[in-house]
């Protein structure tokens, strides 16, 4: 990398889909040429049409770890 220049960084995301609802998405990334690697993996989770909750885990030491659960509530019009 040149000091004089902006660093870039590349995302690339792979969808994973179960019966028309997104299930998986596995997140990878490079910095300015460096080979891509796998950086995170983000599993879907579902109640009837309703998007309950996402699991996220990080990519470390050829492994995922969890980070973090996202849970998403809804009122009786189906808002968030």
């Amino acid at each position: 990398m040149h000091p004089d220049k902006d660093m870039v960084l590349y995302v690339k995301c792979e969808f994973s889909y179960s019966n028309d609802k997104l299930s998986k998405e596995l997140i990878y990334t490079t910095n300015d040429g460096l080979p891509v690697q796998l950086m995170e993996k983000k599993e879907y989770f579902y109640n009837g049409e309703l998007l309950i909750g996402i699991d996220d885990h990080a990519y470390k030491k050829g492994e995922f770890e969890f980070a973090y659960k996202m849970i998403y509530n809804y009122d009786e019009h189906g808002a968030i």
